[in-house]
């Protein structure tokens, strides 16, 4: 059934109407000897000369392979009603049809064996329930055992991706005997196209129709094919060339068959490097096989001085189509945005229970949807920015019960109260909230969660995936809408990461965080008492700021644990106040060698320099009646470290005093 506009298909209930699909093999548009599995419903996208609508009955002749038979020799068919009348006015409109209250069943007869096997590539094959090309509510039905997709939502924006339903529907393909799939490619020649398509230089357009006629030469030097000598030196095209002998190399994902159709050649009295051409035969019985065939040339040939040299080239592309008895636009336009299905029942179907792809198949929701039985999943969800799903159940499918591609930052679906049996790969930043699945989080080694959308079903507990909350404006930023503030000023916070971490702030693009509060492992044979830290990412030696933990070895919980010296002061600014800094060590203030910054540029001592500033304290921890510097409770510094910009190790130090001696 070919669906046109906006029309209201609707029957008396799931269980009275019954639309039954008996004949349910039709020829292949290529070739009358391939029976392939029909597809029960496609509702077309056209307005104006949009869409895959306007390609189902265009008047012959057409370069166009039609969708579906002439129509308008079919019985009963008014008349006057012509075609190009349907692509006209009221008949064409991007007003939303509305399917209901019927079952749509694929009735497999008893001995009929399928004489065309469906590929696992979800996006190829034949046989769907529904297929949707343009926004649709259906409601309150059932689709079972069709031998592909039960419902088919598929949005392709023209502007940058072929229409891969094309494929499936025209673009007849074949397995190779490596067991890939070849398929005929869209001519970018096609004028249905609704944008031309760009051929990359390294690519040669192979065409049938040109063929039948002649051979194609083409200069590789001119396409941008450069050539490497054996070692790794690249052959400039002035390089002298004798005796060459040359082949091309199906590299995989070609197809072998290619081979005989192709030689290699160089023009020319002296010819050079810029002179090698490739040249594919004029076809003929049996054509050359269509496909997009990734090949280097690989050879020899004897220099100047006589000696033989080795060499291969780059790899290009043959785009070898059959435009002659095949042809079909690459890239045609449909749009599943904003799509709804209420209660609807798939069942029994050869590969996914609902299949929903491409850029524009976004914003849609499915509510109280039921997908059991199924050959692969029971949802595969594959839209460009996501869609909701509310209620619905899968179970007892093939490959499992819901899918979303592996981490996706743009596709972000919501999946709310929905219930799940077998395998449910939900990827961030999905989101499932309430319901039921299987779905067990598992950890990277660096803490992150690497396959779990956020599950708010097990008490309120939130695990978020890599979720950057970002603070733009700090410092009065004026963000860019599409590259953020300002020389990746600002900061974010990051709820998950590293090991232990909990959260953290950072600065904006930047890979490691500033401040990142981390639960530490408690380990009383290690001494571990600090259990909630604020630290630098990987610095140990950067943990301003812990707690002690309920567990903790030696200390209650709840006190706070100051690693690093601190400061007491008016604030943090040098000049406006008072400001000490608290050190603890053993004996007296040590020396220290450390690395400043001025600005970007870090200035190390090269020699040990007593630091501080007058009014610093460092207590001694070792305090004990010794006679030398572990007699004294802690010393004082009376005189700042001064530093010498010119010559950093001639820099003046601190000078320390102790104080409070012991007399134990």
């Amino acid at each position: 059934m070919q669906i046109f506009g906006a029309p209201i298909i609707r029957g008396a209930g799931i269980n009275n109407t019954r639309l039954i699909v008996k004949a349910p093999y039709e020829q292949h548009p290529f070739n009358a000897n391939l029976l392939k599995p029909v597809d029960g419903m496609i509702i077309h996208f056209n307005a104006g000369n949009l869409g895959t609508g306007r390609l189902v009955n265009l008047p012959l002749p057409n370069p166009v392979p039609r969708i579906a038979p002439d129509i308008i020799t079919a019985a009963n068919w008014p008349t006057g009603f012509t075609a190009e009348l349907l692509a006209q006015g009221n008949f064409v409109t991007n007003a939303t049809p509305v399917l209901e209250h019927f079952s749509l069943i694929y009735e497999e007869h008893p001995g009929n064996q399928p004489l065309f096997h469906n590929s696992e590539d979800p996006r190829l094959g034949f046989g769907h329930g529904i297929v949707v090309h343009k926004r649709a509510e259906i409601r309150n039905c059932a689709i079972s055992g069709f031998p592909g997709d039960g419902i088919r939502l598929t949005g392709t924006n023209s502007w940058t991706t072929r229409f891969e339903d094309g494929m499936r529907i025209w673009g007849f393909h074949r397995y190779l005997s490596t067991g890939e799939l070849m398929f005929n490619p869209p001519n970018p020649d096609n004028v249905y196209n609704e944008f031309p398509i760009p051929v990359s230089q390294n690519t040669i357009l192979v065409q049938y129709s040109t063929l039948t006629s002649t051979a194609i030469i083409q200069n590789l030097a001119a396409r941008g094919v450069s050539f490497i000598q054996t070692g790794g030196n690249t052959l400039t095209n002035a390089t002298a060339i004798d005796n060459l002998t040359a082949a091309v190399e199906i590299l995989p994902g070609g197809d072998p068959d290619l081979v005989p159709f192709i030689t290699v050649t160089a023009t020319g009295a002296t010819p050079t490097i810029g002179d090698i051409n490739i040249e594919i035969s004029a076809n003929s019985e049996p054509d050359i096989p269509w496909g997009i065939h990734p090949v280097r040339i690989a050879g020899s040939f004897t220099d100047t001085s006589g000696n033989p040299v080795n060499f291969t080239s780059e790899k290009f592309y043959l785009y070898v189509c059959n435009d002659k008895d095949n042809n079909y636009p690459a890239r045609v336009y449909t749009n599943v945005n904003s799509s709804h299905l209420y209660n609807v029942r798939i069942t029994n179907c050869g590969r996914h229970g609902m299949y929903v792809a491409y850029l524009d198949s976004n914003a849609g929701a499915t509510v109280g949807g039921v997908f059991e039985r199924n050959g692969g999943w029971g949802l595969y969800e594959a839209s460009g920015l996501g869609n909701t799903y509310i209620g619905c159940h899968s179970a007892q499918n093939g490959l499992g019960a819901y899918y979303t591609p592996a981490e996706s930052y743009v596709s972000r679906n919501l999946f709310v109260g929905c219930t799940g049996q077998g395998a449910v790969l939900i990827h961030a930043p999905s989101q499932w909230i309430g319901g039921s699945n299987q779905q067990a989080a598992s950890y990277t080694p660096e803490g992150y969660m690497q396959n779990g959308a956020a599950v708010l079903n097990k008490g309120g507990v939130f695990p978020l995936f890599r979720q950057k909350i970002r603070f733009n404006n700090i410092a009065n930023l004026v963000p860019n809408a599409e590259t953020g503030p300002p020389g990746a000023e600002g900061v974010f916070f990051d709820a998950g990461g590293q090991a232990n971490q909990i959260a953290g702030f950072g600065n904006l693009q930047e890979k490691d965080w500033d401040l990142a509060l981390t639960n530490l492992p408690v380990d009383s044979s290690n001494n571990y008492d600090m259990v909630y830290a604020f630290v630098r990412q990987g610095l140990d030696d950067g943990r301003p700021l812990a707690l002690t933990g309920l567990f903790s070895a030696h200390l209650p919980p709840g006190m706070p644990w100051l690693q690093n010296p601190f400061f007491i002061s008016k604030n943090n600014v040098a000049g406006s106040g008072p400001r000490v800094r608290v050190t603890v060590g053993e004996g007296a203030p040590p020396p220290k060698s450390l690395t400043f910054w001025d600005g970007n540029t870090p200035i190390t001592f090269t020699e040990a320099k007593l630091l501080g500033s007058k009014g610093d304290i460092y207590f001694n921890r070792k305090t004990l009646d010794d006679g030398g510097d572990n007699r004294y409770l802690a010393w004082l510094c009376t005189s700042s470290f001064v530093f010498n910009p010119v010559d950093v190790n001639a820099s003046v130090e601190a000078e320390w005093k102790p104080f409070w001696p012991v007399n134990f």
